[in-house]
């Protein structure tokens, strides 16, 4: 019998902490990914413009050998996403269960080709979107996911040659790398992220229609005793 009370009891203190999960990370990670896919977002990606954001890239250097180097590249280096590929996407919810914190892993082949240089130099590049998910309540009472921040940063970026580079071709991969380092990650914002907005519209729709994502929080005026489960001689 003090078994069946201290159940009932634990059950009793659950219930507000599961009522309150008003964003599900299982839903996210499930439809999400199907979404983003429905809105070509990997496409997105193979064709970023990479050779074009260099050169819109704030010159570190000065002005005339900054608009020297674009030349040099524009006339001696092919540039082009070979693959690009969405990983499992990481959901981390915020300590009151407000906001999610979406984070969608990309693995991006990159194709070099030098002047000179007889074989493609393939670039391997990790890196991640980050985007923040929320609900919020209309004037009507209707709940809705909005895309909060979205974002991408050289922190989470890892860019490294595929394979063993020629001595004498080295320091000019390098150099395109140190180039491409700041440059990848704001064209991840300014492309994929409008997508993964667009996809998290779409998935608001799919929720409205489900009321499993949202689960009605009704608090009772006053507390209901738990019924005691009797148990049969």
């Amino acid at each position: 019998m003090s078994h069946t009370r201290t159940l009932t009891l634990l059950c009793v203190l659950l219930l507000p902490t599961l009522l309150s999960a008003h964003l599900s990370p299982e839903v996210i990670q499930e439809r999400l990914p199907q979404k983003l896919k429905d809105h070509d977002a990997e496409s997105v990606l193979r064709e970023l413009p990479l050779l074009s954001a260099l050169c819109e890239e704030p010159a570190r250097d000065p002005l005339t050998l900054h608009r020297l180097l674009c030349s040099t590249l524009r006339k001696r280096l092919q540039m082009n996403i070979s693959s690009a590929h969405i990983l499992q996407l990481q959901t981390l919810p915020s300590a009151d269960s407000q906001e999610l914190t979406v984070k969608v892993p990309l693995d991006i082949e990159v194709e070099l080709k030098m002047l000179l240089v007889k074989d493609m130099i393939k670039l391997q590049v990790s890196m991640e979107a980050q985007a923040s998910i929320r609900e919020e309540v209309t004037d009507s009472g209707e709940k809705r996911l909005v895309l909060g921040a979205c974002s991408s940063s050289e922190e989470n970026l890892h860019l490294n040659p595929k394979d063993n580079v020629l001595f004498l071709v080295r320091p000019a991969v390098n150099k395109v790398m140190s180039l491409l380092t700041p440059v990848l990650p704001k064209l991840v914002k300014r492309q994929l992220c409008p997508v993964i907005e667009a996809a998290v519209q779409d998935l608001r729709g799919d929720i409205q229609q489900s009321e499993t994502f949202f689960p009605p929080i009704d608090k009772p005026e006053s507390p209901v005793e738990p019924k005691k489960l009797e148990v049969a001689s």
